[in-house]
């Protein structure tokens, strides 16, 4: 049995913003697989894949693949994150993304829209 996505304004506004930005575009999982409910992923112009959890109610996770520098990125700006190594489960609907099944993933925490803006400036 399926969740209902949770009401969520800041990741309705988030979604909202990347929808409208030119650097960033649906994930061709997004047109192969078709959406899902439970996460949204994009990709921007350098190939960068991300996902935004949809079915969070309180916090607006974004995850992406795990590389040091955006550690020390999210670290320099005050960002909380999650690792999730290969073993770690993760949401299934992630695994529609090339790398996300098996490989090491951030899971990050923007406070607001614009961190959420500032994170995929990031990647």
């Amino acid at each position: 049995m399926s969740r209902s996505q949770p009401r969520n304004l800041i990741r309705d506004a988030i979604i909202d913003r990347l929808s409208a930005r030119a650097d960033v575009d649906a994930h061709p999982c997004e047109r192969r697989a078709g959406p899902t409910k439970y996460i949204a992923a994009f990709v921007n112009k350098r190939g960068t894949a991300f996902a935004v959890d949809l079915m969070s109610a309180s916090k607006q996770p974004i995850w992406f693949l795990d590389r040091p520098e955006l550690r020390s990125k999210l670290e320099a700006a005050g960002v909380d994150y999650e690792l999730y190594p290969p073993k770690r489960g993760r949401n299934s609907n992630l695994h529609k993304i090339p790398g996300f099944k098996h490989g090491a993933l951030i899971r990050a925490y923007p406070e607001d829209v614009d961190s959420a803006m500032r994170i995929v400036d990031m990647l």
